[in-house]
């Protein structure tokens, strides 16, 4: 009796105590783990003591003046344009603005043809194809379409509400872009500012590091000194006629809108691919926008709160934000709100969209 005991299992809780231990003691052999089971590692506490850096301090880099010479002998590639662009949007618009674009796209035959030139905002021909073939867009055809819709306020006033638009870079005339280090030019655009047509800019998107956003690459930030003599076009009189500000944003390739009504003292941000860390960016553009123009306003516009403005048409692809962009502007300085459930055809008219805008920047060549 006592052998046919000891060949049967342990029973009760000690019993299976005694197999676990026994089982925890064997090695671990299966098709996935070979090999014995890990033990904790004794962590060795070192002495603490204080650690003197003797390495001296960097030194502060110096920013130095100097003045970019092009040669006289310097030769400019030639890349030639098509002579005609099948673009998608061309079954989508009158055959009338068809041959109105396929007639002055006929007239630049280099893609670096200067097709548009307002100031110093100047649209390329190999940007208009751009617009029209679904490419992405930059900031120069952002910046041009804020001009139009002020032309056409100026043409029928009460068109739209009174408004301020704010460039996603900075506006600077050429006489400064010269002065200022080659190092921080790469955040320059050749824009300047445009009273007439009530045209302003602002700084780039700041981030942590103390660098600045330009698309998805990062650069140095602008010393105050190239930077002075810019802010003070945000004038008291300004802010107070005008009913709202329109800020596109541009981080991560991504663009948006965070718009500024100034009665009712509030932001609205409009997003065509809906996230939250899309809205999150808000905070940094306005506390910079805050700091440089900090006298235009009554109050603290930081302190306004930021809604994301829900049911907006979306886009279809990874392409069409720059564009929703647009149309984002127009309807945020419409008298009347817009119905947004009706506005939803928005991403499958975007080749229409696209040509429209185009013709419009064509027309404005042929004042």
């Amino acid at each position: 009796m006592e052998e046919n005991i000891e060949e049967q299992p342990s029973a009760g809780i000690a019993g299976r105590v005694r197999q676990r231990s026994q089982r925890k003691r064997k090695s671990v052999r299966s098709p996935y783990t070979t090999g014995k089971r890990k033990t904790r590692k004794k962590i060795q506490k070192e002495p603490l003591h204080e650690q003197k850096d003797e390495s001296p301090p960097p030194e502060e880099e110096k920013i130095g003046m100097e003045l970019v010479v092009v040669p006289e002998d310097t030769q400019i590639t030639y890349v030639p344009a098509p002579k005609f662009l099948d673009f998608p949007g061309r079954n989508m618009i009158s055959e009338y603005k068809c041959s109105f674009i396929d007639g002055c796209l006929g007239r630049f035959h280099d893609k670096n043809d200067a097709v548009y030139n307002s100031g110093n905002v100047v649209i390329y021909r190999s940007q208009i194809d751009e617009l029209l073939t679904a490419e992405y867009l930059d900031n120069n055809h952002v910046d041009v379409a804020a001009i139009i819709l002020s032309e056409k306020n100026s043409l029928a006033p009460g068109l739209y509400q009174p408004f301020l638009y704010v460039s996603s870079f900075h506006w600077f005339p050429p006489t400064v872009i010269q002065r200022v280090p080659s190092k921080y030019r790469p955040v320059l655009t050749q824009y300047r500012l445009d009273t007439e047509r009530n045209i302003t800019g602002t700084a780039l998107v700041p981030r942590e590091s103390g660098q600045y956003l330009v698309g998805t690459e990062q650069y140095r930030p602008i010393p105050m000194e190239y930077r002075a003599g810019y802010y003070h076009t945000y004038g008291y009189e300004t802010i107070q006629t005008s009913k709202v500000l329109l800020v596109p944003i541009i981080h991560n390739g991504h663009w948006t809108l965070l718009s500024g009504k100034l009665e009712e003292r509030k932001w609205d941000f409009y997003d065509s691919l809906p996230k939250p860390t899309h809205v999150s960016i808000c905070s940094d553009v306005i506390n910079h926008l805050y700091q440089d123009t900090e006298h235009a306003f009554d109050e603290d516009i930081r302190l306004w709160p930021v809604r994301a403005v829900e049911g907006v048409p979306v886009q279809s692809n990874s392409v069409d934000c720059g564009v929703f962009v647009c149309k984002y502007m127009e309807a945020a300085i419409q008298p009347e709100a817009l119905v947004w459930p009706d506005q939803q055809h928005w991403a499958a008219n975007m080749p229409k969209y696209r040509a429209e805008l185009a013709y419009a920047i064509l027309c404005a060549t042929i004042k």
